[in-house]
């Protein structure tokens, strides 16, 4: 994987390399400070896809996740705090999980998702409070392919399959039971 800088110090368009371990490095995310770079990797034993933190630049990487499930879709929350990620338990069925972006902490789960609503090369979005995650491919489709060149009131009947109503935010306020 390599990163185009566009700032000073580097001629534009120069790439600069993430990582050039063995196997298989995908789905970069860069930190919101640009200092790190979440990925997926199958690791040096090209055994099983986990998530991984490094450094931009030279230096070896931290492993965050191990379990024997495919791990993918990292993405730090705006705070730089967390990683969220997705593990794919069968052909069916995913998991939407968080865990300390320094490593060593446990992962916490927050949905259990269903396919094809999620796969392996979807986005996962972030709300700016770092509160709140969008996971999967409809998501991806519906909102931030076609970005403004639709009113954004058919982008989100497009993602939900429904017209918007005030239920949530009245319920969210303490507004409505």
């Amino acid at each position: 994987m390599k990163l185009r800088p566009t700032g000073e110090g580097s001629p534009p368009g120069a790439p600069v390399p993430l990582t050039a371990f063995p196997g298989i490095q995908t789905q970069p995310s860069l930190s919101p400070d640009g200092s790190q770079v979440a990925f997926t990797w199958n690791g040096p034993n090209e055994d099983n896809f986990d998530i991984y933190v490094k450094l931009v630049g030279p230096g070896e990487p931290v492993r965050l996740t191990t379990d024997p499930l495919r791990d993918y879709c990292p993405a730090w929350s705006p705070d730089g705090r967390q990683i969220a990620f997705v593990r794919f338990i069968n052909g069916q069925r995913a998991r939407l999980f968080v865990i300390p972006a320094l490593g060593g902490g446990m992962e916490r789960k927050l949905a259990d998702l269903e396919l094809p609503d999620i796969l392996p090369d979807s986005v996962l979005s972030w709300a700016p409070d770092s509160r709140h995650i969008v996971a999967g491919a409809r998501f991806r489709e519906e909102v931030l392919a076609v970005g403004g060149s639709r009113p954004a009131i058919e982008s989100f009947k497009a993602f939900r399959g429904r017209e918007p109503t005030v239920d949530a935010l009245l319920r969210h306020s303490g507004m409505a039971a």
